[in-house]
């Protein structure tokens, strides 16, 4: 269902307008002649008829998708330009990349197209200590059995059944691979000498941000978990998740931001100011030429649409004629002349006795 989802938002947001549709002068807004009618018949999917809003400057939006499991991966490789990421190790994270990476090449795209941005829930102080103590106090706030059904409720994994400070084995949970994956390399991240693998302990993990990494510190020591999770898995940059709102934010910008920008990690000012969100992450502004959908575009595929050409008597595309509502050579003043379609004309204007010759929009 995902996959041909994907296939009928490509047609909207690629295929329907030509990038020279909108004229926006003083009679005519878009050119009907360059709108086209998307046909798309699928398993889950029936869709005929036009995007109903004009391209945005990226048409297609960028596109973020959550999860680095198998089936996602095979999704990211084909469609994603950047993939939310939650592993809590440094070597899965960078299984995952490399995995995600070598399956965009499969599909004939560039991977380092392909961005990748990890979650992480840095607690941060302006010394060690002052980091610490906001840890303790967040800890001391959290709840350990709300953190524990937030878990079963995304799990279905029922941890009532579990004595609160009895250790256990990730694999003895009867979860779903992907749990039992995530349960895993948590277990694996535990420092040397760290308590056993407990329900209080995943409790308290789930209400303090999940089980994404944790580093507390100052910016410095934060800044240097950033760099070496840089380094050594090739993500592009985080997903920063909070522990207290606001304070989380300010720490981070009056405090993590200045020390990244200091060693050259983070930008001062946008690449390209003013300009769109996948100009400033990908360097571009519609989808690279190696994407998927980008064999969508406009013209490309003349079977994905049919477009605004008579195609029965009397009708455009189911549109009525214009010649069945006005008489030729009657003036109308911003009135529809189609209760089909809504083909509206613009301020004064004449028809030829067919078709409206100044048309502002045409919907289906």
């Amino acid at each position: 269902m995902a996959e041909e989802y994907m296939d009928v938002v490509y047609k909207l947001w690629e295929s329907s307008w030509s990038e020279d549709a909108v004229v926006w002068d003083r009679d005519l807004a878009y050119d009907p002649a360059k709108i086209q009618k998307i046909e798309h018949k699928g398993k889950y999917f029936s869709v005929s008829g036009r995007h109903q809003v004009h391209p945005s400057p990226q048409r297609t939006p960028v596109l973020f998708q959550a999860g680095t499991l198998k089936t996602g991966t095979a999704f990211a490789a084909r469609h994603a330009e950047a993939v939310f990421m939650n592993p809590a190790t440094i070597p899965l994270c960078k299984t995952q990349i490399t995995a995600a990476r070598e399956q965009a090449a499969a599909q004939g795209r560039d991977p380092s197209s392909l961005k990748f941005f990890p979650c992480i829930v840095p607690i941060i102080g302006r010394t060690p200590e002052e980091a610490q103590s906001k840890y303790e106090k967040a800890k001391s706030h959290g709840d350990v059995l709300g953190g524990l059904a937030q878990f079963s409720g995304y799990t279905g994994i029922d941890m009532s059944l579990f004595p609160l400070d009895e250790p256990f084995a990730a694999s003895s949970l009867k979860g779903g691979a992907a749990i039992t994956a995530v349960l895993a390399s948590f277990e694996a991240s535990l420092e040397g000498g760290a308590p056993p693998w407990t329900p209080r302990l995943l409790g308290e993990r789930m209400a303090m941000g999940g089980l994404h990494p944790s580093p507390v510190g100052s910016a410095e020591q934060v800044a240097d978990f950033f760099e070496n999770w840089v380094n050594e898995t090739d993500c592009d940059g985080f997903n920063i998740a909070y522990i207290t709102n606001p304070s989380s934010l300010e720490d981070i910008v009056e405090l993590l931001v200045p020390e990244l920008q200091r060693r050259g990690m983070m930008w001062d000012d946008y690449a390209m100011p003013g300009g769109t969100f996948r100009e400033n992450l990908l360097g571009h502004r519609h989808l690279a030429e190696d994407h998927y959908g980008a064999g969508f575009k406009y013209g490309r595929d003349p079977g994905l649409v049919s477009n605004l050409e008579e195609n029965g008597a009397g009708k455009i595309n189911g549109l009525e004629k214009a010649s069945s509502k006005i008489d030729a050579g009657a003036e109308t003043k911003g009135e529809a002349v189609s209760t089909k379609g809504e083909v509206v004309t613009n301020g004064e204007s004449k028809t030829n006795g067919e078709y409206t010759m100044k048309v502002v929009a045409a919907s289906a």
